[in-house]
């Protein structure tokens, strides 16, 4: 996912991930929180070196945008399945 704006940490997450990473070597048991996820740089950055993450944010759009792509629902795949089969409509957002 790519959000931008103002206070965003993207160009900061490799740099912090790299610290963290260098000081704790042992996180792949951690549970982290990103309580204050903003775009999920941070979250994004870090997953793959943790056990889970819970991502949090003052804007709904992001903590759920972000909650969706580290903990998608069980059946992610035949709800996209499902709407792939449905026919291409026209309106205001099309192909």
């Amino acid at each position: 996912m790519v959000l931008n704006y103002i206070g965003s940490k993207k160009s900061l997450a490799q740099r912090l991930v790299a610290e963290i990473v260098k000081n704790w070597q042992d996180l792949n048991t951690w549970d982290l929180c990103d309580a204050f996820a903003g775009t999920g740089a941070i979250a994004v950055g870090i997953a793959p070196h943790v056990n889970s993450i819970i991502v949090n944010d003052w804007e709904p759009f992001t903590q759920h945008l972000l909650n969706a792509q580290f903990n998608p629902p069980k059946n992610a795949l035949s709800l996209v399945d499902n709407l792939n089969k449905e026919p291409p409509t026209t309106g205001a957002i099309t192909l």
